[in-house]
């Protein structure tokens, strides 16, 4: 009986510390929102509760291209997407603190908002967009007027970030553009490009607000395309900022680029 006794406490710690590793694996992996290819970021993270997995309206929603808006008066969360005419006849009133899409100005960065600086760690290095009918670019012959992302669609409104491979101590290039306080949110997709998917090594991404990191991320080859939504009320200045190490640039083949890509500002 005492030899079992001993066994039976042996197997209970080992199974408890089975069950704790796979709670801390579990906490170590969060839930991915992947919506038509992209990685949709989210204040609130996808969950699963009571064996069901439970997913955020509001990010899901507007990834698919509808609009979201939440009615006080009856307790209501209102989805509409763009095949439906968003002025028909409903029982449930128009949320007063959500504006319509209609009613806010859409600029983007680039081609509406231009950069006011630029700086890198090396003349190697290079930036551009596209405005009205040409290539803005310490490089022009780099950009064409449509740039792809990773996963082969193409856009018109882009803004990118290159380190040249060559740049050994000098590896780091930033963007700023003047904000002002006039906007209220900044949306945009962050991909490698099509021409750079298969980089050798990560490239570091930072967005900040007014001097602040407000998102940050290593992007390595065969990342999704990600979905960015930040709040920039009373912004005045944003930055892009990239960099690499040293050793991973430093011969060719290692030079890496990626985009911004329809970086935008909406205000009411």
């Amino acid at each position: 009986m005492k030899k079992n006794f001993t066994s039976g406490i042996i197997i209970g710690v080992i199974t408890g510390v089975a069950l704790f590793s796979g709670a801390a694996l579990a906490v170590q992996s969060p839930i991915k929102l992947i919506v038509n290819g992209q990685n949709v970021q989210s204040d609130v993270p996808p969950q699963v509760i009571n064996g069901r997995t439970m997913v955020p309206a509001r990010p899901l929603a507007e990834a698919l291209g509808a609009k979201v808006q939440w009615d006080s008066k009856n307790r209501a969360v209102i989805v509409t997407s763009q095949e439906i005419n968003s002025e028909s006849p409903t029982d449930l009133e128009p949320s007063t603190t959500t504006p319509k899409s209609d009613d806010k100005v859409i600029s983007y960065l680039g081609s509406d908002i231009e950069p006011m600086n630029y700086q890198e760690g090396s003349s190697s290095n290079a930036y551009g967009y596209p405005k009205g009918n040409t290539i803005v670019s310490d490089w022009n012959f780099r950009y064409k007027m449509n740039l792809k992302d990773n996963t082969g669609k193409s856009y018109d409104k882009f803004v990118a970030l290159y380190l040249s491979y060559g740049n050994q101590d000098e590896k780091w290039n930033s963007i700023d553009f003047p904000l002002n306080g006039e906007y209220n949110s900044f949306k945009t997709t962050l991909a490698l490009t099509d021409d750079f998917k298969n980089i050798k090594e990560p490239i570091h991404f930072q967005i900040l607000l007014d001097g602040k990191v407000a998102y940050s991320k290593t992007v390595k080859a065969g990342d999704f395309p990600e979905a960015i939504n930040l709040n920039v009320k009373d912004v005045k200045k944003l930055t892009f900022k990239t960099s690499a190490d040293a050793e991973q640039i430093y011969t060719d083949g290692y030079d890496i680029e990626i985009g911004l890509f329809d970086a935008r500002l909406t205000k009411n």
